[in-house]
């Protein structure tokens, strides 16, 4: 269930970005007062509440020790995947990787709170389902889910997960190709050849 519905994530989490790179290439400003706005609109957030700005690494270690109220997942995930795609678009240094585990982390963790909801006499640990979301999240996006198995297992120490995040990588995979979606580094290098010509 997390591989799969975290691959139709990632199919969103890909189209957002671009979609976003998109708009930002129509706005008639120059790419220094974009990014001097987008940075602006950052530094509004991070006066506001300094938990969501940045990669997400709180959000994941929030996650993994189940201390985010479900009501928030939806809340959260959508702020992080807009606000993640408009500051990509600034065009200023800074990247894909850890707003990408986040939001697979927030994925793991509704996932885990549906399960709990459908199996409720049985004691289901949290964690599981947010690293697997995190390593789906990688699979759907980029398209290599041997290596984000790989990244995910070091940076949680999950060796014992192997096989619900292969069985989760894969189906994410998989969701994402069958929706049409390029994997995200791909479309980027395809969107910069284009730009170059």
């Amino acid at each position: 269930m997390t591989g799969l519905m975290t691959g139709l994530l990632a199919v969103g989490y890909n189209r957002t970005i671009l979609a976003a790179l998109r708009l930002a290439d129509r706005l008639p400003v120059s790419i220094y007062t974009r990014a001097t706005l987008i940075g602006g609109l950052a530094g509004l957030v991070v006066w506001l509440d300094p938990h969501l700005a940045g990669g997400g690494d709180w959000i994941t270690q929030a996650a993994i020790s189940n201390t985010i109220n479900w009501h928030l997942i939806p809340l959260l995930f959508v702020f992080r995947l807009v606000f993640g795609a408009v500051s990509y678009a600034a065009a200023t240094p800074g990247g894909l990787f850890a707003p990408m585990l986040a939001l697979g982390a927030l994925s793991g963790l509704a996932c885990s709170f549906v399960a709990q909801i459908l199996s409720p006499d049985t004691a289901l640990a949290t964690a599981p389902f947010v690293i697997v979301g995190m390593a789906s999240m990688f699979a759907g996006s980029v398209r290599s889910p041997v290596t984000g198995i790989i990244l995910v297992m070091e940076m949680t120490g999950s060796s014992d997960l192997v096989l619900p995040l292969l069985c989760g990588s894969f189906s994410a995979m998989v969701v994402a190709g069958a929706c049409g979606d390029t994997p995200i580094y791909e479309a980027l290098r395809l969107r910069a050849a284009v730009g170059r010509r």
